[in-house]
């Protein structure tokens, strides 16, 4: 999928979906009324993966000496 949307396109696409994501955790937080372990649980895990995300992503760009 990647070479049929092109770099720029899938590169545009997940950052996207990273948006995505923290709107479906804060969506998930305020429809919820009493106990809110689920969505504070979700948003954990959801900030887990996209500090992840960041740190490889940055080492990434060290690695190869872009400087953007």
């Amino acid at each position: 999928m990647i070479k049929k949307l092109g770099g720029k396109r899938c590169a545009k696409l997940h950052r996207l979906t990273c948006f995505i994501t923290i709107g479906g955790v804060v969506h998930n937080y305020m429809i919820v009324k009493s106990d809110i372990s689920y969505p504070v649980l979700f948003g954990l895990a959801t900030v887990g993966l996209l500090v992840y995300r960041l740190n490889v992503s940055l080492r990434t760009r060290i690695a190869s000496g872009v400087n953007s």
